[in-house]
């Protein structure tokens, strides 16, 4: 019987010992793991910061586009309501420590023959670059002719400066696409 129980206790102890093995090599494992995850992050610290514009710095924009639309009448006519408008501003412009690429932008609609939006601006004054949705219009010559024509528009506006409000016009230009006789 003496023989079982030491036996018993042997066996027992071997367990134990095979355990608290087992215990130390999963906590070793956990730890290279965890070593292995903190030493293979980036070395570089990654830094972040948006581009902020000073709102407070702000011009009016007022741009009339008018274009040959009707021969029947003296002179150029105002452009259709509803033709939409894409201003936009460098961040390079309102910012001259800025790197990189990108810019300010906003869209509007002619009313009226015009468009006004309130512009990002500086007080050295900065360039508005314009640019509208193409249009095809029927363009009636003369009794006998019609041109359908391809309208276009795009210009940079300089020195719009903060605080004030900057008028310009511009001109459409256009191309003819076809001419038919009436």
């Amino acid at each position: 019987m003496d023989c079982y129980i030491t036996k018993n206790l042997l066996s027992t102890n071997f367990i134990n010992l095979k355990i608290c093995e087992m215990k130390k090599q999963i906590i070793i494992v956990c730890a290279v793991i965890c070593a292995m995850i903190y030493f293979s992050g980036c070395e570089k610290e990654i830094v972040t910061t948006a581009f902020q514009i000073d709102s407070t710095q702000t011009a009016t924009f007022q741009l009339y586009l008018r274009g040959e639309l009707d021969a029947s009448s003296d002179g150029m006519e105002s452009i259709e309501d509803g033709t939409k408008v894409l201003i936009s501003v460098n961040y390079s412009s309102l910012n001259p420590n800025f790197t990189g690429m990108g810019r300010w932008k906003t869209e509007a609609t002619i009313s009226n023959g015009m468009v006004s939006v309130e512009v990002p601006a500086t007080d050295n004054g900065v360039p508005v670059y314009v640019r509208i949705d193409d249009f095809e219009h029927d363009y009636v010559v003369d009794e006998t002719t019609t041109q359908w024509r391809l309208y276009k528009y795009s210009s940079t506006f300089s020195g719009v400066t903060a605080g004030t409000t900057n008028i310009f016009y511009g001109t459409l230009g256009f191309s003819v696409l076809e001419e038919y006789t009436n």
